[in-house]
């Protein structure tokens, strides 16, 4: 599965703007936050608790996280699993 060009984001304050309007999707959320904190796969799976393989299917979109554990990918960022509105297309 080809990946998208991730946004560069000047701040958290945009991040957390694209991530409140549907802009990302999970696996780019997740790219996102380790890019911005500087971290492999492996730091992040050990800053959080989940095993390095899960985040890696997760950025591959080979798995979908059950609610529970994207609050726990999250929590670097404050952010918690919920609804958006969806972009139109």
């Amino acid at each position: 599965m080809a990946r998208t060009k991730l946004p560069k984001f000047e701040s958290r304050d945009a991040f957390y703007e694209a991530v409140a309007a549907g802009r990302l999707t999970i696996p780019d959320t997740i790219r996102s936050m380790r890019g911005m904190l500087g971290v492999t796969q492996k730091q992040y799976a050990k800053m959080v608790g989940v095993s390095e393989e899960a985040i890696r299917r997760i950025e591959q979109s080979r798995m979908n996280p059950t609610a529970e554990m994207m609050d726990t990918l999250g929590k670097p960022f404050r952010l918690k699993s919920g609804f958006v509105v969806a972009p139109r297309k």
